[in-house]
């Protein structure tokens, strides 16, 4: 139970209180003896209504008497100039101490609502980080943070059901209310500075674009390239990886250099030009054959790289760029967060594409090529209505599909003497041709969804506006935005080997703001 005796008080919210008010008026003031319940009991509900306004006002010669509860503190904690050994006394059964005592001045205290007051008092009223907190605002723009909630109109009215209040409250003209989070997970104010929501919204789209990519071009070398260029599907694991080389080449080379050199002239051309190259490349993978020359597919692979490379470190800077130093680590919460999200829903999206498009075309090519193969017409129509993604999840696990299917649903066909060529069925070439038009149309519409959003992520770029630093922008310009893009890039390498600077309090060098949450 919070001691009422002390100049602070925490483990406020929630609690349950009630407040007699004496108003008196003496010398032309109005000033109020404000007694409270706090500490000695939880202001029961029948030993409150006992209570009489008239009747305590006549017994202790005061003007009026004003009942102000029952209450409960949304607030976390109050210092104030309460002594040491406040007055106590009882009204009714209740007993309460002398919390304070407020000075009206010469207009009297008033029950009408919305009426706007000042009140001269020295109290310290804390919210802790991450509470909510219900805000009236006047038409003028006056903010009016609640402290506590009665129970007067709705006794069942509980603190949980304070955001809802702006649906029931009958308002004035211009009065707002709203409720909002003193240290939100994500603060959404960031997103009204348009090269944070421009960067954000990039950095969305292009996660969503090519997080499911890797998959569908490893399930292309595994499942049909590999195997056509004499490969054994227990290989074909490793050597997915090795011809995806390209890829992580061209992201190494265009990553490091374009933030950089993106640091003098701006993230708009690199982002955007990335983004456009990357999507250039898309359609570059859907025009090559599913039998493809391996020189255009590497080629492509570079470039896809390079363009995501290009788009990545001026996108991730200008995001950190355009909020204060306090917001930083928000700010990088708020990208990881929609770059992590953005690549889980891409590799759900892109299988979910890829197994519509191979629904539509793979039963009826699976079923013509085993039919022609020997297979009997039962076995082919069951193999061909299997689920096409575990077809898929199949070769990408280095099987043969084909020779798994057929021991499930009918291994006496794999029989010498059965009439199933075999040897063609279970061989390298099969299961390719089977599936490479069904894969190509759903590649088709995966990647067509992909290139659709790096489109628009582009267009989200260009209208980032020219190059912003929330420090330049606020006169605390850096020193090197004069380097050359040389000097820019030695910088980089440099960093490498520097460690950071600190100063006595843990804090960066050069920091200029600092917040203490309690």
């Amino acid at each position: 139970m919070p001691d009422p005796t002390m100049n602070r008080i925490d483990g406020l919210r929630g609690w349950r209180y009630g407040e007699v008010l004496l108003v008196r008026h003496e010398a032309g003031s109005f000033s109020a003896e404000v007694w409270n319940t706090m500490g000695f009991n939880e202001c029961p509900q029948a030993a409150w209504d006992e209570l009489d306004a008239g009747e305590i006002a006549a017994e202790r010669g005061a003007t009026l008497a004003l009942m102000n509860g029952p209450r409960h503190w949304v607030l976390d904690a109050i210092e104030s100039s309460i002594r040491q050994s406040a007055p106590t006394t009882k009204f009714g059964t209740l007993e309460m101490f002398q919390a304070a005592v407020v000075d009206f001045g010469a207009t009297p205290p008033s029950p009408v609502p919305y009426a706007e007051r000042f009140v001269a008092r020295d109290t310290v009223f804390e919210w802790a980080a991450g509470t909510p907190l219900h805000e009236l605002t006047s038409p003028t723009g006056q903010v009016y943070v609640m402290q506590a909630f009665a129970l007067y109109v709705d006794p069942t009215l509980s603190i949980d059901e304070l955001a809802g209040l702006a649906e029931r409250l009958e308002l004035p003209e211009g009065w707002m209310f709203e409720t909002r989070v003193t240290d939100p997970m994500i603060n959404m104010h960031l997103f009204k500075v348009r090269a944070f929501a421009a960067g954000q919204a990039v950095n969305l789209l292009a996660a969503m674009s090519r997080g499911g990519l890797q998959f569908m071009l490893i399930i292309w070398l595994q499942g049909i390239w590999l195997p056509l260029h004499g490969y054994a599907y227990v290989d074909t694991p490793l050597w997915a990886g090795i011809y995806m080389l390209p890829l992580t080449i061209g992201f190494l080379i265009a990553g490091p250099a374009s933030g950089a050199i993106s640091d003098r002239f701006g993230a708009r051309a690199f982002a955007t030009g990335g983004l456009l190259l990357t999507a250039a490349t898309f359609v570059g993978l859907i025009l090559v054959p599913a039998d493809f020359n391996y020189v255009q597919f590497a080629a492509l692979l570079a470039f896809n790289g390079i363009g995501m490379g290009l788009m990545a470190a001026p996108n991730s800077a200008a995001i950190m760029n355009a909020v204060p130093a306090s917001q930083r680590g928000a700010a990088s919460g708020i990208r990881a967060t929609g770059m992590n999200a953005g690549m889980v829903l891409s590799m759900g999206g892109f299988f979910t594409l890829m197994a519509i498009g191979l629904a539509s075309r793979l039963p009826s090519s699976l079923y013509n090529g085993l039919t022609q193969a020997g297979v009997s017409s039962d076995a082919a129509h069951t193999i061909a209505h299997v689920p096409p993604v575990g077809t898929l999840f199949a070769a990408f696990l280095g099987d043969n599909p084909i020779r798994q299917l057929m021991q499930q649903v009918d291994p006496s066909q794999l029989k010498p003497g059965s009439g199933v060529d075999v040897a063609s069925l279970t061989g390298k070439s099969f299961f390719p041709h089977m599936i490479s038009s069904p894969f190509m149309h759903g590649l088709l519409i995966a990647f067509g969804a992909s290139i659709l959003m790096l489109l628009v992520a582009a267009a989200a770029s260009s209208m980032r506006g020219e190059r912003f630093v929330h420090a330049e922008a606020h006169g605390h310009a850096g020193e090197r935005h004069h380097e050359t893009v040389g000097e820019a890039l030695a910088h980089e390498g440099q960093a490498l080997s520097v460690p950071a600077l600190l100063d006595d309090e843990g804090t960066g060098v050069g920091a200029t703001e600092r917040e203490i949450v309690r």
